[in-house]
């Protein structure tokens, strides 16, 4: 296994940082399972945020910061079966991160699109990748979708540029697919806090357990006096539950 930092300038003039962790060689007489690797097709990481490194997401390439366990042994990792790319976006670890003029679109989903496009890009033209699968965490997961609603949908628009590489698959992780539709969650979930919906939520789930418990049904749990929480952080817990049960998936 080997590992590569690398740099790349982008079309709108700015260095980007992506690292190429390798997989282990193939034994002679295997077979090829992809392009761009010696048995299966590279992936390329995008990490979350905006204003996160790639560096968070590394264990996932074993052998990485001791994610090895310090032997060398990748064979439970990604990177026992395929490239790992890594890159940080703009602003992030170890690429370039200029001054925003105010615009705000030097940091805009758009731009950090374009960034991608020229990440694979490169990815073809200096090292021969023509396939890859990407894995997508958070707001890494928003510029997947944007990427293939844009490039790589089959009725994109005309002025949409074309994938340089094609893109096989796609992993999205902790990720909404919609902003707008998560921030308007986020605001209903605020005005049932106001109104103290969660407050009454959380009685009645309380009252329920004692029921069970008063029943025999579940263990008695009685709580710590220096332990509980005011109905704040209680009616704060709940509309956590409720959010997470309506769009959280497992």
């Amino acid at each position: 296994m080997g590992e590569r930092r690398l740099r790349l300038r982008t079309r709108r003039r700015q260095e980007l940082a992506y690292d190429i962790i390798e997989a282990a060689p193939q034994e002679e007489g295997g077979s090829d399972a992809g392009e761009g690797s010696s048995q299966g097709l590279p992936l390329v990481v995008l990490h979350g945020g905006p204003g996160l490194p790639s560096s968070y997401l590394r264990p996932l390439g074993g052998g990485v910061d001791g994610a090895d366990g310090g032997d060398g042994n990748c064979s439970g990792s990604l990177v026992g079966s395929r490239r790992v790319v890594f890159y940080d976006q703009l602003g992030c670890g170890g690429s370039e991160a200029p001054e925003d003029d105010g615009s705000g679109d030097l940091y805009s989903k758009e731009a950090f699109v374009e960034d991608l496009l020229d990440v694979l890009g490169a990815l073809r033209d200096a090292h021969g990748v023509k396939a890859c699968h990407l894995f997508a965490h958070s707001w890494g997961g928003i510029l997947a979708l944007q990427l293939l609603l844009t490039s790589g949908a089959q009725r994109r628009p005309q002025d949409a540029p074309p994938l340089p590489v094609a893109v096989r698959g796609v992993v999205l992780c902790g990720c909404g697919a919609s902003m707008g539709a998560l921030t308007a969650e986020a605001h209903r979930m605020q005005e049932l806090i106001r109104r103290g919906e969660e407050m009454r939520i959380f009685r009645e789930r309380l009252a329920e357990r004692e029921r069970l418990a008063a029943a025999g049904l579940v263990p008695a749990t009685p709580l710590d006096p220096g332990a509980q929480k005011t109905p704040f952080e209680e009616s704060m817990d709940t509309a956590r539950e409720i959010f997470f049960e309506r769009h959280a998936t497992t």
